[in-house]
């Protein structure tokens, strides 16, 4: 059967935002919502969304976990 995506504690009327997980050198910020991973830029005009394994393996292929996006890659592979 079909069941719902949002985790309980996140369904409740008041629940107003997701925590954003990171943001990337180009001040982009990352949030888990639904089993997907929304990127958007500080304006939210460019939203982009990875909801398949090899999008998100293409995408953590692109920051660097040695520099300043080390704890967004962190926080990222962690919820892999």
């Amino acid at each position: 059967g079909v069941s719902d995506c949002i985790p309980p504690r996140e369904n409740r009327p008041f629940y107003l935002r997701h925590r954003c997980i990171g943001h990337d050198r180009e001040q982009r910020r990352y949030w888990f919502v639904c089993r997907r991973l929304f990127v958007d830029d500080e304006t939210g005009d460019d939203v982009r969304y990875y909801s398949t394994l090899d999008q998100f393996d293409v995408l953590l292929s692109y920051l660097d976990e040695t520099g300043p996006e080390k704890l967004l890659v962190y926080r990222l592979q962690k919820r892999y």
